[in-house]
């Protein structure tokens, strides 16, 4: 089954907004989306575009939602394209909004905790691959420690090594990280998320700027990841009369 025909999506309500005072408005409506595959989706990206009737493109709009479809369910998404002049539409009786969904699956990993022994400054991690699913591999870790600020500060630099295998974009890959001190507490936590292209290995990096010198001692880092993989497109497309609702 190939990725256009593993999603389905269809418009089931779509107007345009009255005006306001400054003459904006914006299309609203839902887009059902259901999975023609086994698999639970967990992250469904939106394209939309909005054209008049001469084709022109009067708004388009790109919209991430962290939300659970499994096969035999459906999920509703709002159609929203933004705030825009109505007068755009020129003459036109008609528009046009055409939707591009992808649907992604998370693979998740707990990654290796990293102790700090004393919390010297020094370079720390491991070295050895930890697969997200069959496509994404976690190969190493580094957690680089600096030397105390006159404010007894001290910055802790992570950086993990990650290797999309595929020959398909990882549009989102979200890396987790907790400061836990020696008694078991989390004192920090810091997090960000990367796209890595197809066959890419890319550093992906995150820090701690501010613990202070006497909880080094003890410290730990622990670490999560999760891969989003593009599992199902669908495209769907609706005529919308240019009149408005309240």
């Amino acid at each position: 089954m190939t990725l256009e025909h593993s999603l389905s999506a269809t418009v089931e309500r779509s107007s345009l907004r009255e005006p306001d005072s400054d003459g904006d408005t914006r299309l609203e409506g839902n887009i059902i989306v259901k999975t023609n595959k086994d698999q639970v989706l967990e992250l469904f990206i939106t394209q939309q575009v909005l054209r008049g009737s001469d084709g022109a493109v009067v708004s388009s709009s790109k919209d991430e939602r962290e939300d659970s479809l499994e096969p035999g369910e459906e999920l509703k998404i709002d159609l929203d394209s933004g705030y825009f002049k109505a007068t755009a539409f020129g003459d036109s009786s008609k528009a046009n909004i055409d939707i591009e969904i992808l649907g992604c699956k998370a693979d998740f990993a707990q990654l290796p905790a990293v102790g700090l022994g004393d919390g010297l400054p020094g370079l720390y991690g491991w070295n050895h691959a930890i697969p997200l699913g069959s496509d994404v591999i976690v190969e190493s870790l580094a957690v680089g420690v600096k030397p105390a600020d006159d404010d007894g500060d001290v910055r802790i630099e992570l950086r993990a090594l990650v290797y999309n295998s595929s020959m398909h974009q990882v549009p989102r890959f979200t890396f987790k990280a907790r400061a836990i001190a020696a008694g078991g507490r989390e004192i920090d936590d810091q997090s960000t998320y990367e796209v890595i292209a197809p066959g890419e290995r890319k550093v992906v990096e995150v820090s701690f700027y501010s613990i202070k010198a006497n909880r080094m001692k003890g410290l730990s880092i622990a670490t999560d990841a999760t891969a989003f993989s593009i599992q199902g497109k669908a495209n769907a497309c609706c005529a919308i009369d240019v009149v408005y609702s309240s």
